[in-house]
């Protein structure tokens, strides 16, 4: 349950901090938002369960919103590696959950979460390549300006 609430919280933070990119507001809307989710995950099995996710869930919140704001150029691939972890670890842990009620791993995961899981990881994969393809390279004329601006303030004393 740990690792299955870190890593949803680390999402959670990690796109929460995408919208509101205040390092306080973002982790405490995460760490919130978070644990309504842990609630709801964990709700009708045993406290000391609640317990050790809501602990995960607060490193995690953090953890997330603390790289979002600070990731610059992989905010992309930031987001699509913890998605996909989250979902590897949701369907382990539920395999896991159910092994005394099926021996064999891949029964023991309910055919909706692979659905649920293949349709997350298409459209996850969808919006990654619809951001790459509208990230704009910088243009030649952009680079030159950008050139020149370096010359101008070189230490060098080449103008």
């Amino acid at each position: 349950m740990m690792l299955l609430s870190m890593t949803m919280s680390i999402v959670v933070g990690i796109i929460v901090a995408t919208w509101i990119p205040n390092m306080v507001i973002s982790t405490i809307l995460a760490i919130v938002v978070s644990a309504i989710f842990a609630f709801a995950m964990t709700y009708k099995l045993p406290i000391a369960i609640l317990l050790e996710s809501f602990g995960a869930l607060l490193m995690g919140g953090m953890m997330g919103a603390m790289l979002s704001i600070m990731t610059t150029s992989y905010a992309t691939l930031s987001c699509v590696f913890f998605m996909l972890l989250y979902i590897a670890t949701m369907i382990v842990s539920i395999g896991l959950w159910n092994r005394e009620d099926f021996p064999q791993f891949q029964k023991a995961i309910p055919p909706a979460v692979y659905s649920a899981s293949v349709i997350a990881i298409v459209l996850l994969m969808a919006v990654s390549a619809i951001d790459f393809v509208e990230q704009e390279p910088m243009s030649e004329v952009e680079h030159e300006h950008h050139h020149h601006e370096h010359d101008e303030h070189c230490c060098c004393g080449h103008h």
